[in-house]
């Protein structure tokens, strides 16, 4: 027979494990919200080395974290196109977005140019001197682990920039 000693230790441990997965579950659904919520844009667009074979793109990307939760440390990896087509992937490494704030990075991408159409280079020279304007869309998955990094998740997420 189990002493009332006993019972009290026995109650205290179960309130004890249901406390700790109560806290885990709330820890997760936080930082996954704070994920999942984030705001990404493209904020600019630039050329910034013009070479002979390639050149390089400067983008400014733009994450907003609406939610009281501070976003956990993210990466990205994405890839950007010129129109329609492909022209060129990048990574970001360990971003941090705190609770209702933003955060700018900026990452450069190579074009190469033997990898691309001659249309991209058209839509690029023609389209924005012709005040027609060009669109880069950047198609990308933010990763993120939750729960002191034990959790892994993916968001996808997908932003536009016109150049006039």
């Amino acid at each position: 027979m189990v002493s009332f000693m006993g019972r009290k230790a026995i109650a205290i441990a179960i309130l004890l494990v249901i406390s700790v997965i109560g806290f885990a579950g709330y820890v997760i659904q936080c930082e996954k919200l704070a994920a999942e919520s984030l705001e990404i844009s493209l904020e600019d667009v630039a050329v910034t080395r013009v070479g002979v074979t390639s050149c390089d793109i400067a983008l400014r990307l733009r994450f907003y974290n609406p939610t009281d939760h501070d976003a956990p440390p993210l990466s990205a990896e994405y890839d950007v196109y010129i129109g329609d087509e492909w022209v060129g992937h990048g990574t970001l490494s360990e971003i941090r977005v705190p609770a209702h704030a933003s955060m700018q990075t900026d990452t450069t991408i190579t074009l190469e140019y033997s990898e691309v159409s001659q249309a991209v280079v058209q839509a690029l020279v023609w389209g924005v001197f012709a005040g027609e304007g060009v669109d880069v869309t950047i198609k990308g998955v933010v990763h993120a682990r939750v729960l002191f990094g034990l959790i892994p998740i993916s968001v996808p997420f997908e932003t536009t920039y016109s150049i006039y």
